[in-house]
């Protein structure tokens, strides 16, 4: 089995100092334009495509781009349709952007000028080379910049739109009893989609977004839906309110702090209703009880089941919670450690010495208890 990689070690991909490959077509380009001064851009085309000096996946990228999509004026010489048939077979393709088309007029037009000088040229055939091969587009990292509300929750108004208009649809196609393959595939297209937004969603702060804000907040969203299912209008405020608190409320929903809620009650349940709580189950139900305490419920520091409370102790100095004779408690200012030795023997105090006794007590207590070592 091959080891991974180390750090700063490169495998595979384009080595380093390796042209990419706009850079060499945007090489070829300046080569062959001198040579065809006169020639057009879909004449220049056709001849990158027959170019050998040109690599097989370039060549097919560019016919790819601008010959399989039926972009008619890029199509060099020697390709014109000739017969009705094909004439017929490319009539329901979709036309290809003019402006692009005159944009690469206008580069090929200036990299074929000798007069132009060569670092004009070589700019030239590099946006040429952009257009013949486009970057493919990238993720948008809407997360990043997103604006953050009062409560913590950061989400953009495009994204909260889009959020809202799929649990929308969604609910339509529930409702309407559709069940066909397509409808079957494009819900779970845009579950995926909700799937994807809610993976770069961070959860309200549990400090400042509680129950009382997610019930305001799902009442709200009531109204709107009632208000929608009514055919009324809603303004462009109430539209942007309703998108921003609908992914708000779905996203406390699906967030830890509403999850640990829903366990806590179904542990508590299954421990009053049976069947009997298993060993995880316990500890998860001891422990929500210290995060999530009800009114009926009591700390009594005597009870076993306390024994593992996780705020039983006040935290230290350094913030940790510690049993309370810990030796990695550290001390507080003022405090002074002291280490006493413990006599060994301790007799009761109507006990009889033995006929060896160790040495005199050291001293008796309350009780009446004998403290001495040999």
């Amino acid at each position: 089995m091959p080891r991974g990689s180390k750090i700063g070690e490169r495998r595979g991909g384009r080595q380093r100092g390796t042209p990419n490959r706009r850079t060499v077509l945007a090489g070829r380009i300046l080569a062959i334009t001198p040579e065809s001064p006169t020639t057009s851009a879909a004449q220049c085309i056709a001849i990158l495509v027959k170019d050998q000096a040109l690599p097989a996946d370039i060549r097919r990228a560019i016919a790819r781009n601008f010959f399989a999509a039926g972009k008619s004026q890029f199509v060099g010489v020697g390709t014109a349709r000739s017969s009705a048939g094909k004439r017929r077979k490319s009539a329901g393709r979709a036309p290809s952007d003019p402006a692009q088309s005159i944009a690469l007029g206008m580069l090929f037009s200036i990299a074929q000028d000798p007069t132009v000088p060569l670092d004009q040229r070589h700019k030239a055939a590099a946006e040429a080379a952009q257009h013949l091969l486009p970057k493919k587009p990238g993720i948008k990292r809407w997360w990043l910049n997103a604006p953050v509300d009062e409560y913590g929750f950061a989400i953009t108004p495009e994204i909260a739109a889009e959020y809202r208009d799929i649990k929308i649809e969604l609910r339509r196609l529930a409702e309407s009893g559709a069940n066909g393959p397509a409808i079957r595939r494009k819900e779970a297209k845009m579950r995926q989609r909700l799937k994807t937004i809610r993976h770069r969603l961070q959860c309200p702060c549990p400090s400042l977004y509680g129950m009382d804000q997610w019930n305001n907040d799902g009442q709200r969203v009531v109204y709107f839906l009632r208000k929608r299912d009514a055919k009324r209008t809603l303004s462009e405020e109430e539209d942007a309110q309703e998108a921003h608190r609908t992914a708000r409320f779905y996203t406390f929903v699906g967030g830890p702090e509403a999850t640990a809620v829903v366990r806590f009650n179904r542990l508590q349940n299954k421990e009053r209703f049976g069947p009997r709580l298993t060993w995880k189950e316990t500890t998860d139900l001891r422990f929500l009880r210290s995060l999530y305490p009800t009114k009926d419920f009591h700390y009594d520091p005597d009870f076993h089941e306390f024994d593992g409370h996780p705020f039983r102790n006040e935290p230290a100095e350094d913030g940790n919670f510690y049993p309370p004779h810990s030796k990695l408690r550290p001390l507080k200012d003022g405090d002074i450690e002291e280490f006493v030795e413990v006599p060994p023997y301790c007799y009761p105090p109507n006990a009889k010495l033995p006929d060896n006794p160790p040495r005199l007590y050291v001293h008796r207590d309350f009780p009446g208890y004998r403290w001495a070592w040999r």
